[in-house]
């Protein structure tokens, strides 16, 4: 059972939780029956709040079968992310009115059952908005080709990768890091333009690809990799400002240096074609996992999705 088709409605993933231990107290909610219990409940709230302030009518989608929690633990989940944790917390939370609620009955294959903060909920934490933080189960990903959750033993390395994302990490968080002259903390509701950023984070983690750590491995998470190029220069950090260092022709010029080559002028500039065109091309040939896959990357870009036929072949535009 997967999230709901076309609602856009948001995956639990317990992955967010309060700075300060009280500040769900204006809530007035009844002691939890032990602390994983309290911890979920938590979790679920903090959820809750943090998609119902970017949305109001945006839900919270989960599942209600016992084998989708089985099927998903593993290091990537919290230990909260159970069946016998998470329902009887957004029941309760439902039954006192802090979630709308929408139970899905049994056999209903295809919908999850689905929450979102109630107004009530909302009404008193924008009073007294708590301050957030973001705290995943694991940093160092590994995907398969298909982009799924790959499950993996320690080893020194990987261990040793950790601790380094983890020093990393506690310096972000310590510092201050702004757009514009505003200060983005963890947690903050972020709108540029047309990208909607939502809770900001400034944790890092890598992604490991195709089942191997020797592929990929690159930083991802923080809240300026998801805004508009064009705002990147009114970042600063403890006030200072930033520059953005580029690393023009990196893909020709490393290939140049593999053969023990120069490269002179700009590999890119074909007469005749256009050279955005012609950088798309050439890198799509020096990352594509095949020819076909290269030739249907290139043929998108030139002329969008009509043209290449369904076998896999250009088709002509008009």
């Amino acid at each position: 059972m997967t999230e709901r088709d076309g609602d856009g409605d948001h995956p639990l993933g317990c992955r967010w939780r309060p700075v300060t231990a009280d500040a769900f107290a204006p809530l007035d909610l009844p002691p939890a029956r032990f602390r994983a219990a309290a911890t979920v409940r938590t979790q679920i709230l903090t959820e809750a709040y943090i998609v119902g302030r970017a949305d109001a009518d945006r839900w919270v989608s989960y599942s209600r079968r016992r084998d989708f929690y089985s099927a998903r633990r593993s290091r990537y989940c919290p230990t909260t992310f159970t069946y016998d944790l998470i329902l009887p917390a957004v029941d309760e939370l439902a039954a006192s009115g802090h979630l709308d609620h929408e139970k899905m009955p049994p056999g209903n294959l295809g919908w999850q059952s689905r929450f979102k903060a109630s107004h009530a909920l909302m009404k008193v934490l924008d009073q007294t908005p708590p301050a957030l933080v973001h705290a995943p189960a694991e940093c160092i990903i590994l995907r398969d080709q298909d982009g799924e959750l790959v499950h993996y033993d320690d080893t020194a390395r990987t261990r040793r990768w950790r601790r380094n994302l983890k020093e990393i990490n506690e310096a972000l968080l310590s510092a201050t890091i702004g757009l514009k002259g505003h200060p983005i903390c963890e947690g903050d509701l972020l709108r540029i333009e047309r990208a909607n950023i939502g809770a900001t984070t400034a944790r890092l983690h890598r992604v490991f690809n195709q089942s191997s750590f020797s592929l990929g491995g690159r930083f991802y998470g923080g809240w300026w990799q998801n805004i508009p190029a064009a705002y990147r220069a009114d970042i600063a950090i403890n006030g200072a400002r930033t520059v953005e260092m580029d690393y023009p022709r990196l893909h020709p010029t490393l290939l140049y240096a593999d053969c023990g080559q120069p490269m002179y002028g700009d590999p890119y500039d074909i007469p005749g074609a256009d050279r955005r065109l012609v950088k798309v091309a050439f890198n799509t040939l020096v990352n594509a996992d095949s020819r076909a896959a290269a030739m249907r990357v290139i043929a998108t870009e030139i002329g969008g999705e009509r043209s290449i036929c369904e076998s896999g072949c250009f088709a002509t535009r008009n």
